[in-house]
């Protein structure tokens, strides 16, 4: 059976595994990006450097935590935390 890349990333959250992603950064903290749910996340984060393989970090979140602000490449994005949850990281060692 073929699914969508982001109903194996759901399937997988239902078996109990925790996907990291950039909605779990702290203030500070980065990452490298490992994938992105593209039927969730909109063109304009591709062209502004938010691709796999890419360094992002929080660099603060607003009041209530969302929106939050990130540093990608030589961008600095502000998204919701809805959509930061559909950017995969790599785990932490």
């Amino acid at each position: 059976m073929n699914f969508p890349k982001f109903a194996l990333l759901k399937m997988s959250l239902n078996k109990g595994e925790h996907t990291w992603t950039a909605a779990d950064l702290k203030p500070g903290e980065s990452a490298r990006i490992l994938e992105i749910a593209e039927d969730r996340v909109p063109l304009k984060l591709f062209d502004m450097g938010c691709l796999p393989g890419a360094e992002i970090e929080l660099c603060f979140e607003a009041p209530f935590r969302d929106p939050m602000y990130f540093r990608v490449a030589d961008y600095r994005l502000a998204i919701r935390r809805e959509l930061a949850s559909h950017i995969i990281l790599e785990q932490r060692a």
